[in-house]
């Protein structure tokens, strides 16, 4: 399977950021399935603050991917090894959002990732398709609760 950015990515930022993903995809033990782009409202224009690549048992997050200076990304085991899950909705209709819907997604593994996955407008639905399909699946003993 091959992942691809998502289609909310604007071109010129869409060219920059496969780039990154395409330096990362040959050390990584195991090929994306999935990709997403963290999106945050700012007051003149999106921001890009990580992209995320999912294979079937990790998470990877490549920090400040449009810093060309520096490439920074960890990688965490996935399966399984979700600690805990915050949801930030704001704007958010979980049925239609809108332009200026924005949704946080903040988590910690049991590896010891720690961080936030945001998404705003289109974006917030891709973020809630990854929190039901790869985060609650994967959340340490979802699987006793009855």
């Amino acid at each position: 399977m091959s992942a691809t950015l998502p289609a909310y990515v604007e071109a010129p930022i869409r060219e920059k950021l496969q780039k990154i993903v395409d330096a990362v995809m040959p050390i990584l033990p195991q090929q994306p399935e999935e990709i997403f782009v963290s999106r945050t409202l700012t007051s003149n224009a999106p921001n890009y603050p990580s992209v995320w690549l999912f294979t079937k048992r990790l998470i990877v997050e490549i920090r400040n991917p449009l810093n060309q200076s520096l490439l920074q990304f960890e990688m965490a085991r996935l399966a399984g090894s979700v600690d805990w899950i915050r949801l930030y909705v704001r704007k958010f209709d979980f049925h239609n959002p809108g332009e200026d819907s924005e949704l946080d997604l903040e988590f910690t593994t049991a590896d010891g990732l720690s961080s936030t996955l945001s998404g705003s407008g289109e974006a917030c639905d891709h973020l809630m398709s990854i929190y039901r399909e790869r985060f609650l699946p994967n959340l340490v003993g979802i699987h006793n609760i009855e």
